[in-house]
């Protein structure tokens, strides 16, 4: 039977909205709302369609030119902001495979999950950028187009050309190849741990001096003073580093015994 797929487009402001961008938000949080309804009707009559919402983080797009600005200041994005082709890439990689959400960009997982384990803290955040993060640095622009009431896009894909731009995300190539991430993961971690070795490992020499003898304990010590195991006492020459322990012979027994009784 052939697969469906239908995929929204929404935000991570539907999981971490921002001031400022109330209205935004909360349109987004609708898309949310109606995309996991959706989902779960779908799946309750067996229907082979997935559905999916895409999460994209701020990405260079015309967004604040278009918007009907009431800021004193030109609104802006805040950093750091993604290269549109990766929200296009997103949405083929949930066309192809049914994925439930997708974030682009490594800030969109990170506010969604401080929202989620982090609220307050993500909260304090926002408010203290609230006056600098979306804003542009220049005065209000009077009479300035938007597209509220009329396009306003002029067919152009980025908002800023020159504004430096992530056109590539680690943890969406990690997302879209999980099992080239597991083995390079995999393979970093022998490579560490056969560095760490290489270092503080010890050669075949130094274990061989450090390898106790059969039937011999080797204790360290401070001072020369009877040493008492669960058996017995038992007396060895102390160095400098360690007493060396072995079983008593008969000269000692009479030693062992008397001391024994003086504990």
């Amino acid at each position: 039977m052939k697969r469906g797929a239908l995929i929204n487009v929404g935000s991570e402001v539907s999981d971490s909205p921002i001031p400022l961008q109330g209205i935004y938000s909360a349109s987004k949080h609708a898309v949310k709302g109606f995309t996991d309804s959706l989902r779960m009707e779908l799946e309750a009559d067996g229907l082979p369609i997935s559905v999916s919402i895409i999460k994209p983080t701020a990405i260079n797009t015309p967004f604040p030119q278009n918007a009907k600005n009431h800021l004193p200041y030109e609104p802006d994005l805040p950093n750091p902001v993604y290269a549109p082709e990766l929200v296009a890439e997103a949405i083929l990689h949930c066309a192809e495979n049914p994925v439930k959400e997708f974030f682009v960009g490594e800030t969109a997982k990170l506010h969604s999950s401080m929202a989620k384990f982090m609220p307050g803290i993500g909260a304090k955040l926002n408010e203290m950028a609230i006056d600098t993060a979306q804003n542009k640095g220049e005065p209000a622009k009077p009479n300035r187009h938007d597209g509220l009431h009329q396009t306003n896009s002029n067919l152009r894909e980025r908002g800023e050309p020159n504004r430096f731009t992530f056109e590539d995300s680690v943890y969406q190539r990690a997302k879209i190849h999980p099992l080239v991430t597991g083995a390079l993961a995999i393979g970093a971690g022998v490579g560490i741990a056969a560095l760490y070795n290489s270092f503080y490992g010890k050669s075949d020499d130094e274990s061989a001096q450090t390898k106790k003898p059969i039937g011999e304990l080797v204790v360290p010590v401070v001072t020369h003073e009877p040493v008492v195991t669960h058996k017995k006492i038992e007396v060895g020459a102390a160095d400098d580093a360690q007493l060396k322990l072995s079983e008593p012979d008969e000269e000692s027994i009479d030693f062992n015994q008397k001391a024994a009784g003086g504990i």
